[in-house]
């Protein structure tokens, strides 16, 4: 972009870098788009290469490499925040559109040494891995950039380990994202920063309520989370806490019980403006009521969800999305439907790696009826359904809110 090229190139002696530009797309040696209305500049590998000999004949190569880290981190620390927030999806693609300059500023960090610079890189840029179809490579940098040698602040420490924690719950290591929480956790008790703990303690009640399925101490845990948001006057960490507790229920497959700290945490995230745990929110909300038997808001709240993850390109959540949907049909009757979204929702985890949706439903399978098919009739099924693409999936997905108006089978 024209800001992040006045940033990079704004050394020796003094120059009009619009200007500049200019007067290189006139002669065609960059080339400029325009994207959302904003004008952006790029150029052909050889001409590329042509430039990289003359920087580098310059002996000025590491002042550009550096000063091209140092802005992109700058964004991506401004976006991080902005990832789960009303704007949510402009920011995603914001990230999306910077993803190679930020490669590179890893790129730079690791190859230089400098582990402040990479473990910044890596705590503001897992949820974007996330939500954006990049979790392999986000767990591979994640690895790379943990291993580096050099010192950094135990915050930052804490930080990096709670990203890369994230990132391992989403594919579902679950040891994995355990030790990454633990540790984060251990140096959170060790510093004072309140809200750096109650993230801290929020986070590891994932390694209880669903990695080993032990609700007192997780329960315990997000009620500690709890408490440090409520001192904090944090509305957007009491919705987490909450929901932490309504998972401690849910997969201890207390269900009545967990339907109102869900719905808090909607409530919360909603006046918050976390649109990113609104979703969850509702997912699980509608998870929970569709075991408790109230239909009609379950498919409703499902499908705000989905809605969301839709509007938000967060494919990982779509397999999840799905997977709840093939529940709801499941319990309507309809094991067609069932099946073809179960297939949808596996084809969609192998493509994304977000293996976590698989993990989750397996440990509350038991509570959703069985289905009436054949063996061979489920395969042929789930196959059609993993040859759905991703627009006809969530269109099958969200038609099975249709079937509430029909009467029930018999």
């Amino acid at each position: 972009s024209l800001e992040a090229a006045e940033a990079v190139c704004a050394f020796g002696p003094r120059f009009d870098v619009l200007d500049g530009l200019s007067g290189l797309a006139d002669q065609s040696l960059i080339r400029q788009e325009d994207r959302n209305g904003e004008p952006r500049f790029g150029m052909l590998e050889t001409i590329r290469e042509f430039a990289l000999e003359q920087i580098d004949a310059s002996g000025e190569r590491e002042t550009v490499r550096e000063a091209h880290a140092r802005f992109f981190l700058g964004l991506a620390e401004h976006a991080a925040p902005l990832l789960v927030g009303p704007d949510r999806a402009d920011w995603l693609d914001t990230v999306e559109t910077e993803h190679d300059n930020l490669r590179a500023a890893i790129g730079w960090a690791v190859e230089r040494g400098d582990a402040e610079v990479a473990f910044r890189l890596l705590d503001a840029l897992w949820r974007f891995w996330q939500s954006r179809d990049h979790l392999i490579e986000g767990s591979a940098r994640a690895a790379t950039i943990l291993a580096m040698p050099g010192e950094v602040s135990p915050e930052l420490k804490a930080r990096a380990h709670g990203a890369a924690g994230g990132l391992a719950w989403w594919s579902a290591q679950l040891d994995l994202m355990t030790s990454h929480y633990r540790t984060a956790l251990e140096i959170a008790r060790t510093l004072d920063d309140e809200r750096l703990l109650g993230e801290a303690v929020y986070n590891m009640t994932f390694a209880y309520s669903v990695g080993h399925g032990e609700r007192t101490e997780s329960l315990a845990l997000a009620h500690e989370a709890l408490g440090i948001f409520e001192r904090l006057g944090d509305d957007a960490g009491r919705a987490r806490a909450l929901w932490a507790i309504g998972n401690a229920y849910y997969f201890g497959a207390q269900f009545a019980e967990s339907v109102e700290p869900f719905r808090g945490a909607l409530e919360l995230s909603t006046s918050s403006g976390d649109t990113f745990m609104r979703s969850w929110s509702l997912h699980m909300l509608g998870t929970a009521e569709i075991r408790t038997g109230a239909l009609d808001r379950a498919a409703s709240h499902l499908r705000e969800a989905i809605e969301l993850m839709r509007w938000a390109g967060e494919t990982t959540g779509i397999v999840i999305a799905l997977d709840d949907f093939a529940d709801l049909a499941a319990v309507l009757g309809d094991f067609v439907r069932a099946a073809r979204l179960t297939g949808a929702a596996r084809n969609l985890e192998e493509a994304t790696a977000a293996r976590l949706a698989g993990t989750t439903t397996v440990l509350v399978q038991s509570s959703m009826p069985q289905s009436t098919l054949s063996p061979e009739e489920h395969e042929r099924y789930v196959a059609e359904g993993r040859a759905l693409g991703l627009e006809e999936a969530i269109e099958l997905a969200v038609g099975t809110c249709e079937m509430l108006r029909r009467p029930m089978p018999a």
